[in-house]
C-alpha cells in the first residue's frame, strides 16, 4: 500500500489481502480530518475527536477537538471580513487592544465597563445594552457603536449617575462614535467630565464626540480642545447640573449642553432642552475661551417655562467665532450674554455670523424682533449680517457701559437699557449707495469720529477726509483744527474748528 503524502491515507493495491481494513482506517481518519461546519448551538451534536475542526457558521468562531471538548482556536490573522464577530477580543490577546461588547454572545463582553476594566482601549459596542456610570480613567480610549442601523443603543438605567464620566481624573484623547443614549427624566448627564473643584479643574482634554445621539441627560464637558461633530442632544433630565464658575459662584441649569474650559469646536448638530423644569433656562450654556460653533447647529429651549428663558447663554466667554446657526425657541430671548450675579464679562472678542433667530410672535411686545439680553458687560462683539431685526436689552446695573457691540447688516437694530449708544449699527445696503452709519431712525445713537492727525496722512485719494490738529499739522496755517478733504491735488478746508486740538 502507498500513503497519500498530505494526510497519510492508505491506498490498498489491487488484490491485496484484507484491503477493507485499510479503507476502514481511512474512514476513521477522514471523520476527524474533514472540517465540520454548523451553528454555535449545534456544536454539541458532534464528537470533539482529537484534531477535529469545527467552524461556527453564525459567529465565524473556529474550534478544535481535544478528545473531550471543543476548544476555541487562538489564531492570528492579518485581516478579517465577517458579517458578525462574536468574540470578546478581536484578534489575538496581547497583540490587539480591541474588544467587542455584545451581551447576547457568551464569548463577548457583557458591558463596556467590563472591557475597560480588562484593559481594552478600543471597544466596539455591537448590540443594544443597558449600562451607566461608565468610568473613563485612562487616555486614548475609543468606544464605537456598530449595531443594526446607524447607532448602537445604550439605555441609561436612570439612577442619576452619568452614562460616561471621568471621576476625578484628567483624561485626554477620548473618542465616542456611533452611540445613541436613551433615558428620561431621571437620567444623569450623558457625558460628565467636570472634576471636583472649580472651572479650571478640567477633566476632558482633546475629546471627540462624533455622530452620536443623546436622548437622556446633558453633555457636560469641561476642558480644552474638545470637539462635538454631528451630535444631537435632546435633554429630558429634570435634576439641575451645578456648573462651577469661581470660588464664590456656581450656576444650576438643565441645559442640554454645558461647555466650559477653552478651545472647543461644535460642528453640526442640535441641542434642545425638553425638561420643562424651573432650571430649564437655556438649551446651551457656553463658558469657554477660544472656540467655534458652526456648520448647521441648532439651539432650541423648547422646555423653558417662566421668565428669563433663552436658547443659548454665553457666560464668561472670549475669542469666539459663531458661524451661521439657528436659535429657534422664540422664548423670552434667543441669546443672553452674562449673568448679573457672576463676575467678569459676559463675552468679549466674538464674531457671530448670519444668526437666524425666531422673532417675537404677532401681538406680543417687540413683535417681529429677535431679542438679545445683555446682563453683564460684553466687549468687542460683532454681529455680521443677522437674518432678523434685533433688540439688545441691556441690563442697567451701574453707570459703566455694558455693551460694546457692532451690528453689520441691513436689518433694524434697537437698544434699550444702560447706555445704548455703545451699540453701533452699520448698514452697507443703504439706498443712497454708501454706508449708513447708525442704521435707521429707530437705531441706537452711534457716534462717528474722525481720527486726529498730527501729520499729513498718506491716503491721497479724491474725496478722502481727515481731521488736522491745527498745531502739528495745519494745512491753512491759521492755528485752528479743521476737517479737510483731498481735492485731487491738495488738502482743502471743509470746516474750521476755531481752535487747535
Amino acid at each position: 500500500m502507498t500513503d497519500t503524502p498530505n494526510h497519510g491515507y492508505n491506498r490498498p493495491k489491487k488484490g491485496a489481502t484484507d484491503w477493507h481494513l485499510a479503507l476502514n482506517e481511512n474512514f476513521e481518519n477522514i471523520d476527524a480530518d474533514i472540517e465540520i461546519r454548523g451553528t454555535e448551538a449545534d456544536k454539541s451534536d458532534y464528537k470533539p475527536k482529537q484534531g477535529a475542526k469545527y467552524e461556527a457558521t453564525d459567529s465565524g468562531a473556529v474550534y478544535y477537538g481535544n478528545g473531550d471538548t471543543w476548544v476555541l482556536a487562538d489564531r492570528k490573522v492579518e485581516s478579517m471580513n465577517a458579517g458578525r464577530v462574536s468574540a470578546g477580543e478581536l484578534l489575538k490577546a496581547g497583540e490587539s487592544s480591541t474588544a467587542v461588547v455584545a451581551p447576547s454572545v457568551s464569548s463577548a463582553f457583557d458591558s463596556i465597563q467590563g472591557a475597560l476594566d480588562q484593559g481594552f482601549d478600543d471597544i466596539i459596542l455591537a448590540e443594544e445594552i443597558t449600562e451607566g456610570n461608565i468610568l473613563l480613567e485612562r487616555d486614548n480610549i475609543s468606544i464605537t457603536g456598530y449595531g443594526s442601523g446607524t447607532f448602537s443603543v445604550i439605555n441609561d438605567p436612570q439612577d442619576g449617575n452619568p452614562v460616561f464620566h471621568t471621576g476625578d481624573n484628567r483624561v485626554a484623547h477620548i473618542t465616542l462614535e456611533g452611540l445613541k443614549v436613551v433615558g428620561g427624566n431621571d437620567s444623569g448627564p450623558a457625558i460628565y467630565t467636570n472634576r471636583d473643584g472649580f472651572q479650571d479643574e478640567s477633566g476632558a482634554v482633546n475629546w471627540e464626540v462624533y455622530n452620536c445621539r443623546f436622548r437622556a441627560g446633558p453633555i457636560v464637558m469641561n476642558g480644552p480642545r474638545n470637539t462635538l461633530r454631528n451630535v444631537t442632544c435632546a435633554s429630558f433630565h429634570t435634576t439641575p447640573i451645578t456648573i462651577p464658575w469661581n470660588k464664590q459662584y456656581t450656576y444650576q441649569t438643565t441645559a442640554a449642553l454645558c461647555m466650559t474650559g477653552a478651545t472647543f469646536a461644535i460642528v453640526g448638530g442640535t441641542y434642545s432642552n425638553k425638561a420643562g423644569s424651573e432650571y430649564a433656562n437655556e438649551a446651551a450654556y457656553i463658558s469657554t475661551g477660544s472656540g467655534s460653533i458652526t456648520g448647521g447647529v441648532t439651539f432650541t429651549n423648547v422646555g423653558g417655562s417662566g421668565g428669563g428663558n433663552r436658547d443659548i447663554l454665553f457666560n464668561g466667554t472670549s475669542r469666539l467665532l459663531v458661524g451661521p446657526c439657528s436659535y429657534e425657541s422664540s422664548k423670552e430671548y434667543n441669546m443672553q450674554f452674562g449673568l448679573t450675579q457672576s463676575t467678569g464679562t459676559g463675552c468679549n472678542h466674538a464674531v457671530i455670523l448670519g444668526a437666524s433667530m425666531n422673532e417675537r410672535e404677532q401681538g406680543k411686545p417687540d413683535e417681529g424682533f429677535a431679542v438679545i439680553k445683555v446682563e453683564n458687560a460684553i466687549d468687542d462683539v460683532t454681529f455680521m449680517n443677522p437674518l432678523n431685526d434685533i433688540i439688545f436689552e441691556i441690563e442697567e446695573v451701574d453707570s459703566s457701559p455694558k455693551a460694546h457691540v457692532t451690528v453689520w447688516g441691513g436689518n433694524k437694530v434697537r437698544a434699550r437699557g444702560n447706555l445704548p449708544h455703545t451699540v453701533t449699527h452699520i448698514n452697507p445696503q443703504s439706498q443712497s449707495g454708501g454706508f449708513q452709519i447708525g442704521g435707521d431712525d429707530e437705531a441706537p445713537q452711534t457716534q462717528t469720529y474722525f481720527q486726529v492727525h498730527k501729520s499729513e496722512p498718506n491716503f491721497y485719494q479724491t474725496g478722502a477726509m481727515a481731521l488736522a490738529d491745527g498745531t502739528n499739522w495745519d494745512p491753512d496755517n491759521d492755528g485752528n483744527a479743521e476737517i479737510v478733504i483731498w481735492n485731487g491735488s491738495k488738502w482743502v478746508e471743509m470746516v474750521d474748528l476755531e481752535a487747535s486740538i
